[in-house]
């Protein structure tokens, strides 16, 4: 398993997590342009992610979540309160709920 945080503060968060055959991001802080380059200085490629994860709906972890699923067309796993919490998450096409506090998966 590989986990590279890509940001941690106020400005932004977001986690890489992969396994030989899943790759996902945990929270997108920030927009499409600073994404690639902070994966690209990790060595990491946007277009092996499958999946992002939203923990909660402040902005620091969602303000890319559109940009990213519009360009990769990957789901987005988020609990309803997050869905509700911020308009435009409402208007993902591809997004699964999960139950917090209860187990759930994503890839392997």
């Amino acid at each position: 398993m590989q986990v590279c945080v890509l940001g941690s503060g106020s400005a932004g968060n977001c986690t890489y997590i992969a396994t030989d055959q899943s790759h996902i991001l945990l929270d997108v802080g920030f927009g499409l342009r600073s994404l690639r380059r902070r994966l690209e200085e990790a060595s990491l490629r946007l277009d092996d992610v499958q999946a992002l994860i939203l923990s909660h709906g402040h902005s620091d972890h969602v303000a890319g979540a559109t940009a990213l699923t519009n360009e990769l067309g990957v789901p987005v796993f988020m609990n309803q309160g997050t869905r509700d919490e911020v308009p435009e998450l409402r208007e993902l096409g591809r997004w699964e709920c999960f139950a917090a506090g209860q187990p759930f998966s994503v890839g392997n």
